[in-house]
């Protein structure tokens, strides 16, 4: 990465969204703005880029506390038993332990996300590809069933499940 990455020593920089350091993630676009390598495993932050009316099945996190903030568009979302309604300037936060889900906006949504600690990134890392550009990736259909095995291998390894309603 070329603006600013630095390694587990946490020392300052400054990062943009930018193709050296995007991806593309099950129809998503991320930019990572802080991972563990930059801030000694402490915090991972990603501007990400939703499609219209995506989001994650219901998972769980064993790890690490997950937080949006809502820039554009808005999520529906789901932690616990509990729903609630994100618009942009709004913070949610999702601690670990605490089964959630979400789903953006019919105009999808672009959030911040926070993860603390750093680690999960690995998990994206695994499941991505770099963006060929600043826009969302094509449409690719739903996940496969080998995909989503995949995703599942991933996700143990990162200590995060998918939770079986039901």
């Amino acid at each position: 990465m070329k603006t600013g990455a630095q390694r587990a020593t946490g020392r300052p920089y400054v990062r943009s969204a930018e193709p050296d350091n995007s991806f593309w993630y099950l129809g998503q676009l991320m930019s990572a703005l802080a991972e563990g390598e930059n801030t000694g495993g402490r915090l991972t932050v990603y501007e990400i880029l939703f499609p219209a009316d995506s989001g994650p099945p219901l998972h769980v996190h064993e790890r690490e506390d997950e937080a949006f903030y809502v820039l554009e568009g808005g999520l529906s979302v789901r932690m616990g038993d509990e729903e609630f309604e994100a618009s942009p300037g709004s913070f949610v936060f999702q601690p670990r332990g605490v089964p959630h889900t979400f789903r953006s906006s019919g105009d999808g949504a672009r959030v911040l996300l926070l993860v603390v600690p750093s680690g999960f990134e690995g998990y994206f890392r695994a499941l991505s590809r770099p963006a060929e550009a600043m826009i969302l990736p094509p449409p690719a259909g739903p996940p496969s069933a080998e995909h989503i095995s995949a995703m599942e291998a991933a996700l143990a390894e990162h200590g995060c499940s998918f939770v079986r309603e039901g």
